[in-house]
């Protein structure tokens, strides 16, 4: 009965860790986030890149710091890697539910001459956006 007693004792720590260690690392993940943002803000966008590089490394799971990180790679013109990464936060947060990453692909395509590309994430946004599309309207060259 003693062994049983400390292996539920054992588990407990153990999945009381887990979840520590997971808070902490979002946690984590948002302060190098928020200090990206203020780097944004204020026009310094390399150190910006490096913290939303930072929590992405720390967090991969949250699709605002991919789109954020996109943001600044397309300040850049590197579409390359802003594709990327817009990719990866649709992929975490799907088109239906993510219209800012959307559009900002529909961007990316319309900046790297993918224009099909370009009218069919435009057509969905219109579709499927309408309230969205009247604030962005003017980056769908319509």
């Amino acid at each position: 009965m003693k062994n049983y007693n400390l292996i539920v004792l054992l588990a407990s720590l153990l999945l009381n860790f887990n979840i520590y260690a997971q808070n902490n690392r979002i946690l984590s993940g948002e302060v190098h986030f928020n200090k990206g943002k203020k780097y944004a803000e204020n026009d310094d966008y390399i150190n910006a890149l490096l913290e939303f590089s930072i929590a992405i490394e720390i967090n991969p799971y949250n699709w605002q710091y991919y789109q954020n990180r996109c943001s600044l790679e397309m300040k850049n013109k590197n579409f390359e890697s802003a594709l990327k990464d817009i990719n990866k936060s649709l992929e975490l947060k799907p088109k239906s539910e993510n219209p800012g990453s959307l559009s900002t692909r529909g961007r990316i395509y319309d900046e790297t001459f993918e224009y099909f590309k370009s009218i069919e994430d435009w057509t969905y946004m219109i579709n499927y956006f309408q309230d969205f599309m009247n604030v962005k309207i003017g980056d769908a060259h319509l």
